[in-house]
């Protein structure tokens, strides 16, 4: 199957830098699981809101630049674990990102486009020595 975004996605692609934009297309044209673009360009205040809601942990993201260099992918459909679900759920709900980190990462060597994954910010694949998780989030280098 062949998955392509729809409109909002590639409306919050827009402000995002040309390399993320090609990274994101080829991605969701040979991606075994459909994804969608959640966040592209972020402005001031909402950087402020999600630093102050632990979401972040800097005052200036990426995600501020014009165009943005960093992007938000999250497996579609969207299925946030939640604190309420089984333990199994909440892992497979989990899982989704790091096999589309994967996906995401390889698209990425092969393009020769540099990101870095909030999975594994040293962008090592040692996820275990992460220490905050911002699974949804790629960013060029």
């Amino acid at each position: 199957m062949t998955y392509s975004f729809g409109a909002r996605s590639e409306n919050l692609l827009g402000g995002v830098h040309p390399e993320l934009q090609r990274l994101a297309r080829e991605a969701i044209r040979t991606s075994p699981l459909d994804f969608a673009v959640t966040e592209g360009a972020r402005d001031a205040a909402t950087q402020a809101e999600k630093l102050a809601k632990g979401l972040s942990k800097v005052p200036f993201s990426k995600h501020q630049f014009v165009p943005a260099r960093a992007v938000h992918f999250d497996p579609y459909p969207i299925l946030y674990p939640q604190d309420s679900d089984p333990p199994m759920t909440k892992t497979k709900k989990y899982a989704r990102y790091y096999m589309l980190s994967m996906h995401i990462r390889e698209v990425a060597t092969r393009l020769h486009i540099p990101i870095r994954w909030g999975g594994a910010w040293d962008n090592s694949y040692d996820i275990l020595n992460n220490t905050f998780d911002d699974l949804a989030h790629y960013e060029l280098l």
